[in-house]
């Protein structure tokens, strides 16, 4: 499924000037017990993060519906947390941990209901 990030909020300051994202989801991957669903994305395009004076290139994200009782899915338009994934051992892993991602923005999220569908803005 693809999906559109249109707005984001909390987030480092050269998130905003980057948005929109977009991308697809790859899969569904265990994480932290605290939310029973986590989505592994990869961008579209990539996005630049400067952190501790050092800039990174981020092409994967971990997203999670930010409300309980929500979930990530074809039509869905809800509310995610966003993480950059940090540690690439995520991408051939089942599940994830806080080390291996940093967590950095709320966004609003728009899922196709299509297998692939790229928005444009």
């Amino acid at each position: 499924m693809d999906f559109l990030i249109k707005s984001v909020d909390h987030a480092p300051d050269d998130l905003y000037e980057q948005t929109p994202l977009r991308g697809r989801l790859l899969r569904k991957i265990a994480g932290p017990p605290r939310r029973p669903e986590y989505w592994l994305a990869e961008l579209r395009t990539p996005v630049a993060w400067t952190n501790d004076g050092v800039t990174r290139t981020i092409r994967q994200l971990i997203l999670a519906a930010r409300w309980e009782g929500t979930s990530i899915g074809p039509g869905a338009k809800i509310p995610v947390n966003i993480s950059y994934v940090t540690d690439e051992a995520v991408l051939e892993s089942e599940a994830f941990d806080s080390a291996q991602v940093a967590y950095v923005a709320i966004g609003m999220i728009k899922v196709s209901r299509a297998a692939h569908f790229w928005w444009r803005p």
